[in-house]
């Protein structure tokens, strides 16, 4: 199956073999990861990049990894995506990775509407999670936009630079995504 979506300004695409300098410079960047992990070694972002473009199945146990195009520009901008926790409860958790000059343009926000239209109509899933750190405003703002809700904290539950961090789960009901 092709997992190809578009929106107003952009093209989503399952990543390939020739989007490895884009997912090195994302999980190298310190900006990047900032509220994601610590960055990881060479060898372990390798390991996760061959996970990223392994074929991509519903019950499967890697991430639908997207890779996002500037239609204008023809640039890729960051991944996004979801992870499928199908059964028993059909729900996903989403994410997204944008580099610096792709940032505060609206483009995660319409990459997550169309990822969360596309895992609803498509594969009939109930619920998307996202999982953001306690710190990371912007995300928190973007999800709420989106019609996210915020469900619990998961107090130190991710740590990075030796510091353990809350993380806010958020969580959006199929029906409930707000696109405006």
């Amino acid at each position: 199956m092709d997992h190809s979506l578009e929106s107003s300004r952009l093209q989503m695409r399952q990543l390939t073999i020739d989007d490895w300098p884009l997912f090195h410079q994302l999980h190298t960047d310190p900006s990047s990861m900032k509220y994601v992990r610590d960055i990881l070694d060479e060898d372990a972002i390798k390991a996760k990049f061959e996970q990223a473009i392994a074929p991509w199945a519903l019950q499967g146990d890697n991430f639908l990894s997207l890779c996002i195009v500037e239609k204008g520009s023809g640039c890729k901008i960051g991944i996004t995506g979801f992870f499928p926790a199908w059964l028993p409860s059909k729900q996903a958790e989403v994410g997204y990775l944008l580099v610096p000059q792709g940032r505060g343009k609206g483009y995660a926000f319409e990459a997550l509407i169309s990822v969360a239209e596309y895992a609803f109509s498509q594969f009939g899933f109930h619920k998307l999670v996202a999982r953001v750190q306690d710190e990371n405003v912007a995300s928190s703002r973007l999800l709420e936009k989106a019609g996210f809700v915020q469900e619990a904290l998961l107090r130190e539950n991710t740590q990075i630079g030796g510091i353990w961090r809350d993380d806010r789960q958020f969580g959006l009901l199929q029906g409930e995504l707000n696109v405006s």
